[in-house]
């Protein structure tokens, strides 16, 4: 009975580590867009101004998103370090 619970816990972790990651990327994906729909399409820069600030919107796009970039790999990283030991625990007793 320890055993099931140990998994089902591990397994309610994993998940729920999955469900914040995506509710991170979706929430940064679902700014960006609000941002984009709502205040950058009201500027009508063109040129020079146009460029800088496409470039100010690729660099702060890149600095929101590389911390939740961040969690989700050490996430994966660790889901993926406790089922590679589950199996071998399984395979060598």
């Amino acid at each position: 009975m320890d055993e099931i619970l140990t998994r089902l816990r591990l397994f309610a972790v994993q998940t729920l580590a999955v469900v914040i990651d995506s509710a991170f990327v979706g929430s940064w994906v679902i700014l960006h867009t609000w941002f984009e729909n709502n205040i950058a399409s009201h500027f009508r820069l063109t040129g020079l101004h146009a460029y800088t600030f496409n470039a100010f919107q690729g660099i702060f796009a890149i600095s929101t998103f590389f911390p939740v970039a961040v969690y989700v790999v050490v996430d994966l990283a660790c889901i993926y370090k406790k089922a590679k030991a589950s199996l071998a625990r399984e395979v060598n007793p």
